[in-house]
C-alpha cells in the first residue's frame, strides 16, 4: 500500500503545491467567478493522485516495498505539468460554459474573458495610464479596469507608488 508521507521530503512540495493551487483559484475567482472553486479543487485533487500513482509505479522500477513511499521530486515536477495540460483544458471548458443567469440579466457575460485578456495585456510593470489604454484595446471601460486594479492589488499586485504597479 502506497503512502503520501508530506515530511520525509520537507515540507517544500507541499507548502509549493498548496500555494499553487491556492493562487490559481484566487485567480480564477476574480476573474470568472464563484462558480470555478470546485473546478480548481477537482484539479487539485486530481494532481496529487497523479503524483501519487507515479510514486506508486515507481515500486516497479526500483523494487523498494517500503510501505510508505514518499513523492520525488521527478514524479511532483511531471503531476504538475500534467496538471498544466489540464488547467489549459479547464479553462477552456470554463470560458465554453454559459455565465451563471445572473450576469446574462445584467449583460455582463462577457466580462470575464475581458478581465482575463486584460490581466494577461498587462506587462510586468505598468503605470495608471498603461492599463487604462490596455483596458480599451481590450474593450473594458476604464472604471472597471480601475475597480479590477484595486481589487488585484489585495491580491496579487504591488503598488509601488501612486500610479504605478
Amino acid at each position: 500500500m502506497v503512502y503520501c508521507d508530506r515530511s520525509s521530503n520537507g515540507p517544500e512540495q507541499g507548502i509549493a503545491f498548496n500555494q499553487h493551487f491556492a493562487l490559481l483559484q484566487a485567480d480564477y475567482v476574480g476573474l470568472f467567478g464563484d462558480d470555478t472553486v470546485a473546478s480548481v479543487r477537482c484539479l487539485a485533487t486530481s494532481t496529487f493522485r497523479i503524483a501519487m500513482i507515479l510514486s506508486a509505479l515507481r515500486i516497479w522500477e526500483d523494487g523498494d516495498m517500503n510501505e510508505i513511499r514518499t513523492c520525488s521530486e521527478d514524479d511532483y515536477q511531471t503531476a504538475m505539468a500534467i496538471s498544466e495540460v489540464l488547467q489549459q483544458h479547464m479553462l477552456r471548458v470554463i470560458k465554453e460554459l454559459p455565465s451563471s443567469s445572473s450576469k446574462m440579466v445584467t449583460g455582463q457575460a462577457k466580462e470575464p474573458l475581458l478581465l482575463k485578456s486584460f490581466w494577461d495585456s498587462l506587462p510586468e510593470e505598468f503605470e495608471a495610464k498603461d492599463f487604462k489604454a490596455i483596458a480599451q484595446e481590450v474593450g473594458l471601460s476604464i472604471p472597471t479596469a480601475e475597480r479590477y486594479i484595486r481589487q488585484w492589488v489585495d491580491t496579487r499586485l504591488d503598488k509601488v507608488s501612486r500610479g504605478r504597479y
